[in-house]
């Protein structure tokens, strides 16, 4: 007996995504602000993100909707790509140095 496509493959998640940042308390991080996206609870992504790397120093700075006002989302992606067109340089992959405020701005912004 044979299975559907729709059985086989695992089902896409219901949430809504969220954008979070989180900035690690050491001098490798410092001025640096992790910029990603997640469908589930940012705590627990974090923690997982963090966990084999035995960080421990981490603070979630920013846990927020990835929502327009139109009904439609954005991405991480498109907040790290924002904050590039404004001259904020994107240190490594989903690092990018600048504040918090600036990525409230870019929020707004793409909002």
């Amino acid at each position: 007996m044979s299975k559907s496509i729709d059985e086989i493959l695992a089902p896409k998640p219901t949430g809504r995504p969220r954008i979070y940042i989180y900035s690690i308390d050491d001098e490798a991080h410092k001025g640096l602000l992790k910029i990603g996206q997640t469908t589930r609870d940012v705590k627990r992504r974090v923690a997982e993100q963090l966990r084999t790397a035995a960080i421990k120093n981490y603070i979630i700075e920013l846990d927020e909707p990835a929502d327009r006002h139109d009904g439609s989302t954005f991405t991480d992606h498109e907040v790290r790509a924002a904050l590039v067109r404004k001259g904020f340089e994107n240190a490594e992959l989903e690092w990018m140095r600048c504040s918090v405020e600036d990525v409230k701005t870019v929020l707004a912004e793409l909002r």
